[in-house]
This record gives structure tokens, C-alpha cells and sequence, in this order.
């Protein structure tokens, strides 16, 4: 078990001090350190070289202002204290941040990690002999004080500089490692930060890509940071360098130049720890707004399946009592034939109240509209997420997709949207289950981590929901036989029997409009060609060489051809729901007509029930609720998909025609680039075709 204590340092401040033994894991680590909730996490590689002092004043300004104020932002917003980790001792760039974060007040906490031989612990009685082993690098000279400014230190065995990395690294990945408290969220990752750095800092840089850390290089502050800045430009390692090697291959590696003014710097440097640390504040509005939007588009789906299914339940059960008060009639049943005959009134009017609460307040043009937008800022947010080869410090990129977030949301607001109140969104970032598995919502994506977790989970989507689809299709459609079947039979036995052949036409009617509404085939086949789109595109990527890969016009290849892919499914969602709309629309006018002018009321009834049998059946699920009564809209967005619109299609409702393609694109899909959505079929043409290597064979996929 470590051993911890905590001592009152000169300057009044606690320090908790752990020290490890060799069999202790992370996890009794953490507990010992008492480190308590942890928000973002940064780690400072190296710290073993003198800092330049022309570059002092400099560095001093990207860690105090670039690094530990961002911090302190992020954990504000965040609600919790950041961490540093950083080297327990040295004069050049620990030094500097244990300053920064002792001025910076109790946001940020700083973590010192040494190997127990080269740093005098100031919890150690004064006539306590060294706790080192008998030999190594530190042993020949006497042990360093700490950095001034920690609130931890940690002190793992080993006898020289670099023993530690290591169980720095397990430690650090223990401290993000719980789960978060919400289901669906992700913890950020920790961040390693390159400030100059000597010998060992490579071996940290390595241990952080085998992690899969962000890496950041302030090019310009000398030392290591220089040099990998250096090869990470060339595109390869040094005299073959295998460790640096592994770096370029496989980091998450992002740089920033200390030029001759520091503001640059500090700019760049505090975009990247927000984005990097989660308080990225112009993502995680898009976020936000997303969250609103499709949280009001839930809401009006909600209400849209209520309205629609209330109108076919009612229409079916106006069928129902029609047929038995003309059996009640033959039969003599008085009293039965009484009460059948008001609620052969009353059930009409509750129809007509229904269809009119429909048009009044529009639910589903509503919901179409929001979750086209919803489904559009998503897109806009993984376009941005893709990591850029080096940082801005101009802000470009958030600028693009603020610019975006203005123009959906500006659109949105000349539509029927603005007369509805649009909800607030105040829960965790990004929405429970509004990403996929594993990703944080706010971290920069490089193109593996896009291929997993957007390309294949969207495919994986597909794929999963073409064989509910066809289930659905093939169950609606025996229904509607069986039904029709019954009703023939009931024709065939005559006498009183005949007279419930209305019912069944009624529901087999209603079965077939439902099934027809939700144009289950059509709906099959969008998903189909975009999986299809989805495949071909995983195939092209997947067979260009590593060099390729690497090609920025290919990435942006890559980004753009998939978010079209998804935006022209969406715009057929769109489209088709505006013509099953209007379609609803006209078909519930023309019933309400026919209702108004059959008589007596027990014809108008029947008639209102069979208009009802043949057009209100198109919103009995709504969007087609699930088995456990889920909204399949609701579905697709706790499958981490925004895209799943091709089923969404598939509803009718009472409201006028709207156009969302024509209200909200191509800039809503699109944002300011206004790029029209693809055509499935000239997926081939936007497709680069590969560079030519010796040997390699064209590498584009055939079009779909």
C-alpha cells in the first residue's frame, strides 16, 4: 500500500505527499493522492532542460496565460478543479507553471511526479537517511527540492530521471479512467503538452501515443519540442529514429510556433486546450444548440404521434360502434343501440377536435424542420472535430462553424419554428447518447478516430436498421392479409357476420395506409444506398497507402464525401416528409368534407371512420414507434446517429405542406460552404483517385 501524509509547507500551503511502492497499481495510487473528482487533465513532458532566458518571458506568458487561465476556464465550465502533471523538479519550464498555478488560485492542481532517490521529500524527518537504492544516476549527487506550487507529489521508486515515465503515464490514464456519472459521456482524454525538453522527453511522447494522448508541440521553445516539430514536417523520423518513428506513425500530434510576439502562441495554445480539455466554448455551443433542437424536435415528434395516433384509434373505434349499432338495430338491443348512438356523435367531434389541434399547432412540420437542423449542426460539428494538420492561431475554424450555427439557426427562424417555444438545453456535453461510443464530444478527431466513430458507427446504423425495416415491412404486410382474409371469411359465413366486414375492410385499409405512409420500401432503399455509399468510401480509404492517408486533400476527401453521403439521405427524409404532409393534409380536408356532408350520424361515423381507416393510420407509431413504444427518431439519436432520417420519412400528419429542403438548404446541410448533397450515384466522381505509387493499382472504388 503507498504511504501518504500531508505536510505544511514555509509558505503556508498543504502538500500530499505519496509514496509508492513497486507493487502498488494505479488505482491505490489515485486513492492515496485523494485527488478527488477530476475535470481536464494536462501533462507537461519534459522539464529536464534549462529554459533559454531569451525565450523566458515568452514561455512564461504561453503557461500562465496560453495554458493555466484556459484551465481555469475549463474547470469553471466543467465544474470541477484541472489537473497538471508535471516533472517535481527542475528550474526551467516546471518552475514557470508551479508559479503560474500558485498566482492562479485553486482551480488548477499541480501534480509533481519523481523517482523517491532524486527528490528530497519534504515530509522526511531531517535526520532520515535517504530511502534510495544503492546505486543510480541520482545517487551521485545530493536530492532536489520540489517545484514550488504543487499540491501533490507523487515519489515512485527508481534511483535516476525517467524511472518514473511509465507509472506517471498508468497513473495519469487511472485518473480519466471512471466512468462519468452520465451513461452515454465520455471523459476527455488528458493532453501532453511539449515545452522544449531533454533526453528523456521522446520516451514520454511514446508512452503518451501508445495511450492515445493528444500531443502538443510548442515549436520555437528548443530542445525536444523543436526536433519532433522538425521531423513531424518532414514526415519522418530522424536517422531512422524507431521511437520517433512510432510518434509520426501513430500520434495524434498537433504543433504551435513560439514566434517573436507571444500572444500568437498563447491564443493557439488556449484553443487547443479547450478543445482538447473539453471547454472548447464555441463547440460546445454548437453542442448546446444541437441539444436544444433536438430535444424540441423529440418534443414535437412526441405530440405529433399522440395527435395522429388519437385520430386513427378514434377512426377505427367510430367503424366499430358504427357496425355494432346496426347489429343492435337488428338484433334489438335497445339500450346498447342508446348509448352507441351519442357516442356516434361525440366520437366524430373528438375526430374533427383532433385534425383541427393537428393544423393549429403543426407538430409535425415543426419536428421536421428542427430535427433537419439538429441533423445539420451535428454535421457541421464533425467537420470541424477533424484535426487540422497544425493549429491556427486566427481562429478560422471556429469561426466557420459559428458562421454555420448562424446560418441554420438564421433559416430556422423564418420558419413556422419561431411561433413554438424552443427549449433550453442545460445537460451534459455532448447529449446523452447524441455520440457514439468512446467519443467525447469536444476532443479533435484524427481520421482513425473518424473512421470508427463516425463513418463505421453510421454504417454499423444502417446495417442495423435495414433488417428491422424489412421486418416491419413484412409484418405490416401480413397483417393487412390476415385481416383482409378474416374479413372474407366473415363475408363467407353471412348473416349477421357480413355486417363486421366493414371493420376489418376499415383496418386492412388502415394497415395498408400506414404501411403505405410509411413507404417502408422507400425507406429501404435509402438506407441501402447510403450504407452501400458508406462501404464504398470505407473501401476507398481503407486501401490508400499510409502516405495517402496522410494527404490532407485526402482527409478532406474523406470529411466531406461523408457528411454529403449523410446530408443527402437527410435531404430525402426532408423531402419525403414533406410530401406525406401535404399528402395528409389534403387526404384529411377532403375526409372532413365528406364527414360534414353524410347523414344520418351514423352514416357520418362510418364515413369518418373508413376516411380515418384510409389516411389516418399514417401516424399510428408516429415516426414509428418501437416495440417499447420509443420514438424510432429518439432511437436514432441514442444510436449515436444523426443521420438515421430515411425512416423518419416514413410519417404522415395533419399539417400543410412544408418544404424543409427549400426552407433550410443547402445551408442548412452545409452550413456557408452551400455545397449541394451528393448524388448517390456520383459518389465515384468525388472520389480522388489515388496518387500513383510504383506498383499501386488505382485505388477508387466503383460508383454504387
Amino acid at each position: 500500500m503507498p504511504q501518504s501524509s500531508t505536510t505544511t509547507l514555509p509558505d503556508g500551503t498543504a502538500l500530499r505527499v505519496v509514496h509508492a511502492a513497486a507493487a502498488d497499481n494505479p488505482a491505490a495510487l489515485r486513492s492515496a493522492l485523494d485527488l478527488g473528482a477530476t475535470g481536464a487533465v494536462v501533462v507537461l513532458a519534459g522539464g529536464d532542460d534549462p529554459v533559454d532566458e531569451r525565450l523566458r518571458p515568452r514561455l512564461a506568458q504561453v503557461v500562465a496565460r496560453g495554458l493555466v487561465r484556459t484551465l481555469r476556464d475549463v474547470a469553471a465550465l466543467r465544474g470541477g478543479p484541472a489537473l497538471c502533471v508535471v516533472r517535481a523538479s527542475g528550474g526551467g519550464v516546471p518552475t514557470l507553471l508551479g508559479r503560474a498555478v500558485a498566482d492562479g488560485g485553486g482551480q488548477v492542481r499541480l501534480l509533481g511526479v519523481a523517482p523517491e532517490a532524486c527528490i528530497a521529500a519534504p515530509d522526511a524527518p531531517p535526520d532520515a537517511p535517504p530511502n534510495a537504492p544503492s546505486n543510480g544516476a541520482c545517487i551521485a549527487r545530493a536530492p532536489e527540492a520540489p517545484v514550488a506550487g504543487l499540491s501533490h507529489l507523487l515519489l515512485t521508486p527508481g534511483a535516476a530521471w525517467g524511472d518514473e515515465l511509465r507509472g506517471k503515464a498508468e497513473l495519469v490514464q487511472a485518473l480519466v479512467a471512471p466512468k462519468p456519472a452520465v451513461a452515454g459521456a465520455a471523459a476527455p482524454q488528458p493532453m501532453l503538452l511539449v515545452i522544449g525538453g531533454g533526453e528523456g522527453t521522446v520516451a514520454e511522447v511514446l508512452q503518451a501515443v501508445r495511450r492515445g494522448w493528444p500531443v502538443l508541440l510548442v515549436e520555437g521553445s528548443g530542445g525536444a519540442a523543436d526536433a519532433l516539430a522538425q521531423q513531424l514536417d518532414a514526415g519522418e523520423a530522424a536517422g531512422d529514429d524507431p521511437a520517433v518513428a512510432e510518434i509520426l506513425a501513430d500520434g495524434r500530434i498537433g504543433s504551435i510556433t513560439l514566434g517573436d510576439k507571444a500572444a500568437g502562441a498563447v491564443e493557439a495554445l488556449a484553443r487547443l486546450v479547450q478543445r482538447e480539455c473539453g471547454g472548447d466554448s464555441v463547440l460546445r455551443l454548437a453542442w448546446q444548440r444541437f441539444g436544444a433542437l433536438d430535444r424540441a424536435a423529440i418534443r414535437q415528434q412526441r405530440d405529433f404521434n399522440l395527435l395522429q395516433g388519437g385520430i386513427l384509434l378514434l377512426g377505427l373505434l367510430v367503424v366499430a360502434m358504427s357496425v355494432a349499432h346496426s347489429v343492435g338495430q337488428v338484433k334489438g338491443w335497445d339500450g346498447t343501440v342508446s348509448v352507441l348512438r351519442y357516442a356516434l356523435i361525440v366520437a366524430p367531434i373528438c375526430v374533427a377536435a383532433l385534425v383541427a389541434i393537428a393544423n393549429r399547432f403543426s407538430p409535425g412540420k415543426r419536428w421536421v424542420l428542427t430535427r433537419a437542423a439538429a441533423e445539420a449542426i451535428k454535421r457541421e460539428i464533425y467537420r470541424y472535430r477533424v484535426r487540422p494538420q497544425r493549429a491556427a492561431a486566427d481562429g478560422a475554424r471556429e469561426k466557420r462553424l459559428q458562421q454555420a450555427m448562424e446560418d441554420i439557426t438564421r433559416r430556422l427562424a423564418r420558419t413556422e419554428v419561431n411561433s413554438m417555444g424552443m427549449p433550453l438545453y442545460t445537460g451534459v456535453i455532448p447529449p446523452v447518447n447524441a455520440v457514439a461510443s468512446g467519443d467525447d464530444g469536444m476532443s479533435l478527431l484524427d481520421t482513425d478516430r473518424y473512421v470508427r466513430l463516425r463513418l463505421n458507427d453510421q454504417l454499423a446504423y444502417y446495417g442495423n436498421k435495414t433488417a428491422k425495416l424489412d421486418r416491419q415491412a413484412s409484418g405490416w404486410q401480413v397483417v393487412a392479409i390476415g385481416v383482409g382474409a378474416l374479413g372474407t371469411l366473415l363475408a363467407a359465413l353471412g348473416g349477421d357476420w357480413v355486417s363486421w366486414v366493414a371493420l376489418t375492410s376499415a383496418m386492412a385499409s388502415a394497415a395498408m395506409a400506414y404501411l403505405g405512409y410509411k413507404q417502408i420500401e422507400t425507406t429501404l432503399t435509402s438506407y441501402n444506398q447510403t450504407a452501400t455509399d458508406l462501404e464504398n468510401l470505407l473501401a476507398w480509404w481503407t486501401a490508400l497507402l499510409p502516405d495517402e492517408q496522410a494527404n490532407a486533400e485526402h482527409i478532406d476527401q474523406l470529411v466531406t464525401t461523408t457528411e454529403q453521403v449523410l446530408a443527402h439521405e437527410q435531404d430525402g427524409w426532408a423531402q419525403n416528409m414533406t410530401n406525406a404532409l401535404a399528402a395528409l393534409r389534403t387526404r384529411q380536408a377532403e375526409d372532413d368534407r365528406d364527414g360534414q356532408a353524410a347523414a344520418p350520424a351514423t352514416g357520418q361515423g362510418q364515413a369518418a371512420g373508413e376516411a380515418l381507416g384510409e389516411g389516418g393510420a399514417v401516424a399510428a407509431g408516429g415516426e414509428g414507434a418501437g416495440s417499447d413504444g420509443a420514438p424510432v427518431e429518439a432511437e436514432a439519436v441514442a444510436d449515436g446517429t444523426a443521420e438515421g432520417g430515411a425512416e423518419r420519412a416514413a410519417d404522415g400528419t395533419g399539417d400543410s405542406a412544408v418544404d424543409p429542403a427549400a426552407a433550410l438548404s443547402p445551408d442548412i446541410s452545409e452550413g456557408p460552404t452551400t455545397e449541394r448533397p451528393i448524388p448517390s450515384a456520383d459518389l465515384h466522381d468525388t472520389l480522388p483517385e489515388a496518387p500513383a505509387h510504383p506498383g499501386a493499382a488505382r485505388r477508387v472504388p466503383d460508383a454504387p
